[in-house]
């Protein structure tokens, strides 16, 4: 069935390229500068990169060139600037490039973990084993992140619905409320004058707001790359209640699971924890794992440099990275490690959620009771002085 497969890919490819012959550079030349520009702005989805390593790994398992497989992968994929990287890779593999040193020149799209993987098993002789244990990884990341962003969606959705009514309340309900009050003279309550001042101030600076709002996102996106914001948000969020809880599990998750795929490759612990590092989310587990890099270096054993932080590696990493040492299987150990935290990630993001619900109807109530104390008081006025 797989043999069916690949010599009807090879034969659509075959027939693409008579079909294209002579016309590549043509092509090329035709692609005009605008896009070009926006090619740079374009992400690649995690989820196509976990199909193009594991695609390639199946490929080169199956004895085709790496070169062909690149072309036959290049036509799986719709996106146009990942075509482009994918036949950018496979222009250098025919020059004679390795595939490592080819991955290296696209950062944005090859992480620093993908590029030292493929190296290691370009080394090894076992390319095909390694980019299989790269799409395992990958996915896994893609599971976790979609797990996490998962349990945001529904109170992001919740809370712009509730925002975007009380703005339309707040534009266009409030001032014809004040205006009646205004005519009736009446002494309004404190809550009622905040309520419209809130209201006439947001109807006369509505566009002045958005236009804020629009230039202050990437200010934000930019001042929070910034390395002392960084220092500071990061380790706050490790003291929050749930979302620190839940900040640790998923860079412990993230942790075993890499450090064991680049053990079990054959990269050296020093050069694996470094690389695990830049693969970390939160800046202070970047930092212990490069610290502990260096201690490994002297000759510290991992887990009396891991025991240094106890409040980002619990007692069961350090103990069981002692056992694995021991008995040198730290990548098995690793692997056990990273099933048990990706098991209590799924743990809190259901609480995460069932948290969440009560928390939302709490600030949904509030909203409402403030506007509607805010509008009906002045009626009760109004009614005590029509009796």
């Amino acid at each position: 069935m797989l043999n069916q497969q690949l010599e009807q890919s090879l034969a659509e490819i075959k027939q693409q390229e008579e079909n294209t012959d002579g016309k590549g550079t043509s092509r090329h030349n035709r692609e005009n500068f605008l896009t070009n520009i926006l090619d740079k702005f374009q992400s690649i989805k995690l989820m196509d990169k976990v199909l193009f390593t594991r695609y390639l790994a199946l490929l080169i398992r199956s004895g085709v060139p790496l070169s062909r497989s690149l072309g036959i992968l290049k036509k799986q994929f719709n996106q146009p600037n990942f075509q482009k990287v994918i036949a950018s890779l496979k222009k250098q593999i025919e020059e004679g490039q390795e595939l490592s040193v080819s991955l290296k020149k696209y950062p944005r799209i090859f992480s620093d973990i993908y590029v030292n993987l493929v190296a290691t098993g370009e080394v090894s002789g076992n390319l095909e084993q390694v980019l299989e244990e790269l799409a395992v990884q990958l996915k896994k990341d893609y599971d976790l992140v979609k797990k996490v962003k998962g349990a945001m969606i529904y109170p992001a959705v919740v809370l712009t619905v509730m925002t975007a009514i009380m703005a339309v309340m707040m534009i266009t309900v409030i001032p014809k409320m004040n205006k009646l009050f205004l005519e009736l003279e009446l002494e309004l309550p404190l809550i009622t004058r905040i309520v419209v001042g809130a209201s006439l101030f947001l109807k006369q600076y509505f566009i002045f707001l958005i236009i804020a709002i629009v230039i202050l996102a990437p200010t934000i996106r930019f001042i929070k790359r910034q390395l002392v914001v960084k220092k500071i948000s990061h380790q706050l969020i490790l003291y929050l209640p749930i979302i620190g809880k839940l900040n640790r599990q998923v860079n412990l998750a993230r942790f075993t699971h890499t450090l064991s795929v680049l053990l079990k490759s054959g990269l050296p612990i020093i050069k694996a924890l470094e690389v695990t590092a830049r693969a970390l989310g939160n800046y202070k587990y970047q930092q212990a794992l490069l610290a502990a890099a260096k201690e490994v270096r002297t000759g510290v054993n991992l887990e009396d440099s891991l025991k240094k932080y106890p409040r980002l590696f619990p007692a069961v990493v350090t103990q069981l990275a002692e056992v694995g040492q021991e008995t040198g299987a730290m990548d098995e150990i690793l692997e056990k490690m990273a099933e048990f935290f990706e098991n209590e990630v799924d743990s809190v993001v259901k609480n995460l959620s069932t948290i969440i619900e009560p928390i939302l109807m709490i600030i949904i109530a509030i909203g409402v009771g403030i506007v509607a104390a805010a509008v009906l008081l002045p009626v009760y006025t109004i009614i005590d002085k029509l009796e």
